[in-house]
């Protein structure tokens, strides 16, 4: 292992004697640290009050950063390294190649509390696996490539399910502890069989392997290791307290969203629809409500996305697409027993939230943005009722006020 200590000089050009110097150690395969005050920020988000920043100066920092191919380590703790009791600025960090990275994959770093000096000192740590709370089941592609799996879908759907039409299809998707544990077997097998083809590809040129990215190549474990890093919350500030034990950060998180999310419901007397207008016809009423055919539902079904995020259920757009001509009766009879106005069961309405940082080194549950993940069935009832509703729009709304986004 190679750990490099930086102390940047204040002066440009006395800097880029630096960073042509870590230019000339990045050609390294050995795991390599590089830590210290780099004298740079990199960019405006890291910098308060002072003098504005030289684009030169960053312009060599990212030139150097990205030629020598090295990750920012980030931080959790206080914000800014440096602070003269005016001006603040991030100027220490700690950044590591991807050889080190995949040699520690838990490595975090704290910004401590300044003491005597003016810069924080930066405390590097192997945390080991987060745990997490608990999972739920995520369908996987790669299950398709194993020769039980057609058969063991079509043998589990084939059981006679008695129940309402919705009941019955979440009851197929529900993952029993016999399917779940065939499909574990099958996924271990599978990824023994891509770790061997790992083994034989990286034996071949250095840009091979990197074209390769599509396989489970070395170039991808590191892009899913920075991306996990990423979503990983180490802690949060909550009323001016950091949090870092992960059942405080726990309830702080679920405190804030429920707040968030719930609304104070405003009484009110005026019936605001005795001011509107119909301008929805009986003709226009017939086609919103009428009883779909599975030619309708198609349509939506193979319109969404194969790729979108799974909901709590765990089943995405591949599962759907690849088995559809097996549960096309299952879902048309769920969809008729929706349309007849039956609400959706919780299986289905029920989302899960991911937290998107909005920004590097988030500090508080603000910082993140809540995406809710929904359900295969859910989107397809969104939007089998939303196609029907735009080509009501232009009846409904003026051309200059729809602001309607197509998506999944």
């Amino acid at each position: 292992m190679i750990v490099t200590a930086v102390y940047a000089s204040c002066n440009i050009p006395t800097r880029r004697q630096i960073w042509e110097g870590l230019c000339n150690m990045s050609t390294t395969s050995s795991p390599w640290i590089v830590m210290g005050d780099f004298n740079v920020v990199k960019g405006p988000s890291e910098q308060v009050r002072g003098k504005a920043l030289d684009p030169k100066a960053l312009e060599d920092f990212h030139e150097c950063f990205l030629y020598c191919r090295l990750e920012d380590g980030g931080y959790s703790g206080k914000s800014f390294s440096w602070t003269n009791g005016r001006i603040s600025k991030q100027l220490d960090r700690v950044l590591f190649n991807q050889h080190y990275g995949t040699l520690y994959p838990s490595v975090r770093v704290k910004q401590l509390a300044k003491t005597l000096s003016d810069h924080a000192p930066l405390l590097i740590m192997s945390l080991g696996p987060i745990k997490g709370g608990k999972g739920f089941f995520k369908f996987q592609k790669m299950w398709f490539h194993h020769p039980d799996f057609i058969k063991l879908v079509e043998e589990t759907w084939a059981e006679p399910v008695y129940g309402d039409p919705l009941y019955v299809l979440e009851y197929e998707q529900a993952d029993t502890p016999e399917n779940r544990e065939a499909l574990h077997r099958a996924r271990a097998h599978h990824l023994k069989c891509l770790a061997i083809e790992e083994d034989f590809l990286s034996q071949q040129s250095g840009i091979k392997w990197l074209q390769e990215g599509d396989k489970n190549s070395g170039f991808y474990h590191n892009f899913v290791r920075k991306k996990r890093k990423r979503s990983d919350v180490l802690g949060v500030q909550d009323i001016g307290e950091w949090i870092t034990e992960l059942e405080g950060i726990a309830r702080s998180g679920i405190q804030f969203f429920q707040n968030l999310f719930t609304q104070d419901t405003a009484d009110g007397d005026v019936e605001l629809g005795d001011c509107i207008p119909p301008m929805v016809s009986a003709e226009d009423n017939e086609h919103l409500l009428a009883v779909p055919e599975l030619e309708e539902i198609k349509q939506v079904v193979f319109s969404l996305s194969k790729e979108s995020a799974v909901g709590p259920d765990g089943f995405n757009g591949h599962f759907i697409h690849n088995f559809w001509n097996l549960i096309a009766g299952d879902m048309l009879q769920a969809v008729r027993h929706f349309m007849a106005d039956h609400p959706l069961h919780k299986g289905f309405t029920s989302t899960a939230i991911a937290l998107i940082p909005k920004g590097d080194n988030p500090k508080s549950c603000k910082e993140y943005r809540p995406i809710s993940l929904c359900s295969f069935v859910n989107k397809l009832m969104s939007k089998l009722l939303s196609s029907r509703l735009a080509q009501l729009l232009p009846k409904l709304v003026l051309s200059f006020k729809q602001a309607l986004c197509k998506g999944d």
